[in-house]
């Protein structure tokens, strides 16, 4: 079966340069455009397929018979193999895929044959490319840290090592190897912006994706990378892919394996991190410790490891803490004598409002915050700009800034987005308070902002309802955003009291009587005022108290 006639290319493709290409890796693409299709193959399978077309020098008009012949060769048991040759439509778009991809500069090669690639070669048979290839002939080096805590600091000691040498590596004229999607990956290649940047995939390529992948990639990371200077990296071909773990360890080994220099910073003991560390230390590879210049060195004891790595998480005990104003504080009373009026919310005011009062609670955010780019989230934290320990207290900060809360659809059926409240007293938020475990964090924490009722009836907050699955299922769609389950493994949802409003609340033409903001300590009630200057802001301080909090 032939392909479309080479009268449908483009006019250039006819040029000298752009036939050489076309004849290296119009093939290769074509393959992977092809297997891709098939859910029998396997990431390693469909490397092993294209790397042989690429071996063979297959022609492109002869690409679909060969697979055939190899995939004619597996055994998948009493599944029908898939015959290329019978089904043109199949070619015609995959071709359409391939010419599109090279017309990209999207390459594929062999790992092999490829002097910087070929301790690559016992993960894939070959690698996609986008990018200007020779960065891969300058010296390469990989700064290794193990997964750090989910919220990162400004003071974090493996972030100032990471930087440190970063800046190092980038001085000494070496192309740093890195990834996306980690904040130390991701921290690597903003500090390369402007220098060479090699970056593993831990799936396809980016820009071999639908369209919506490659917009996501757009929004989210194409601020971070200077495009002339950094070069993708990629063993997986489109297709059934593995589970997320793996490809995560796959693209560190394959990172490992392309850096000549290993720098160490904070690697956990039997970690996939230290497996990179034994494997570089036995090819024979330059391991670059800053400290004493000793590979044995970079090993480090579980005591030398970030507290985040160790620390036990903790929850608020379901008994509900004594909840009081300490306006007779000495601390509070020196707070109050820098403001011209009281900045506190009264017991009585705050007995008066209990009846027609909601609170939104906040908590601290790991990564951007939502409408924050992650360019914009590196470049603060490394920086170490006010607010970049994203904080419950610096998310309550920026609330009261932009006097908005940004809605989210994560946690709601049909993802429409919400801002969520709740009609508890606040002295009933160690019951609300619930530990994910599968995230690692609270539900919420004691910062927020409480507002009248009647002013956000007025904005259209309605009360949750709560059910059951099926009670959610049979909900009219546009309901569904107001719906929620019960109870679901051990936690009941129903104390909550939550109330929803779909979008975002923007509060700032809002009565300033109509709202106040809630912090569990002076302290956090000072860096507020410290920060957001509003001579008209209102606070309770909730003098929550830590002995109340035990482990999950």
């Amino acid at each position: 079966m032939n392909l479309r006639r080479a009268s449908s290319y483009p006019p250039d493709i006819l040029r000298r340069q752009i036939q050489l290409t076309e004849k290296h890796h119009l093939p290769g693409l074509l393959a992977a455009a092809l297997v891709g299709s098939m859910v029998q193959l396997d990431y390693s399978m469909r490397s092993s397929l294209i790397g042989s077309v690429c071996a063979g020098s297959v022609d492109s008009r002869s690409v679909q018979e060969y697979l055939d012949s190899k995939i004619s060769e597996l055994n998948f048991g009493t599944r029908r193999t898939l015959r290329f040759a019978n089904n043109q439509k199949l070619i015609d778009c995959s071709l359409t895929m391939a010419e599109g991809w090279l017309a990209k500069g999207i390459q594929v090669h062999l790992t092999p044959t490829h002097p910087k690639l070929e301790y690559c070669a016992n993960l894939f048979k070959i690698v996609f490319t986008f990018g200007p290839l020779d960065i891969l002939d300058n010296p390469s080096a990989m700064l290794l840290n193990s997964r750090p805590e989910r919220k990162v600091r400004p003071d974090s000691p493996w972030l100032k090592k990471t930087i440190k040498l970063a800046k190092d590596a980038i001085a000494r004229k070496w192309t740093l190897v890195s990834g996306y999607g980690p904040v130390p990956y991701l921290v690597v290649s903003w500090l390369a912006k402007g220098s060479g940047l090699i970056v593993v995939c831990d799936g396809p390529l980016p820009f071999m994706g639908p369209a919506d992948v490659q917009e996501k990639f757009q929004t989210e990371f194409s601020e971070i990378f200077d495009m002339e200077n950094t070069l993708f990296l990629s063993g997986f071909s489109p297709g059934v892919l593995p589970k997320p773990k793996l490809r995560w360890m796959i693209r560190d080994e394959m990172a490992g394996a392309i850096a000549e220099i290993i720098l160490p910073c904070s690697v956990r003991p039997k970690g996939n991190m230290a497996r990179i560390l034994e494997s570089a230390q036995f090819r024979g590879k330059a391991v670059v410790d800053e400290d004493s210049n000793s590979s044995d060195s970079c090993r480090c004891s579980k005591d030398s490891l970030d507290p985040g790595l160790q620390r036990d998480y903790q929850r608020v005990s379901v008994i509900a803490p004594v909840i009081h104003s300490n306006k007779s504080s000495g601390n509070s009373a020196k707070f109050k004598a820098q403001w011209s009026g009281d900045p506190f919310v009264s017991e009585v005011q705050l007995r008066n409002l209990m009846d027609g009062m909601l609170i939104h609670y906040t908590r601290a955010c790991a990564g951007p915050w939502p409408g924050q780019s992650w360019a914009t989230y590196l470049s603060d934290l490394i920086c170490n700009s006010p607010g970049a320990a994203h904080d419950a207290v610096d998310t309550l900060i920026r609330i009261v800034i932009e006097r908005k809360i940004r809605a989210t659809g994560t946690w709601t059926r049909g993802s429409a987005p919400v801002v969520s409240f709740t009609e508890a007293e606040l002295g009933h938020f160690g019951l609300i308070q619930k530990w994910r475990r599968g995230l690692m964090r609270h539900t919420f924490e004691p910062y927020g902002i409480a507002f009248s009722k009647k002013a956000l009836l007025d904005k259209g907050v309605k009360r949750v309802i709560y059910g059951s699955d099926a009670d959610i299922t049979m909900a009219p769609r546009d309901a569904k955003a107001f719906f929620q389950l019960s109870s679901s493994g051990c936690n009941d949802w129903t104390t909550e009291k939550e109330w929803r409003m779909l979008g975002d609340l923007e509060f700032k033409h809002m009565n300033p009587s109509d709202w106040f903001v809630i912090t569990p300590d002076i302290q956090g009630a000072q860096k507020l005022a410290d920060s957001v200057r509003i001579s008209s802001l209102r606070m309770y301080v909730s003098n929550f108290r830590r002995k109340n909090l035990r482990q999950p």
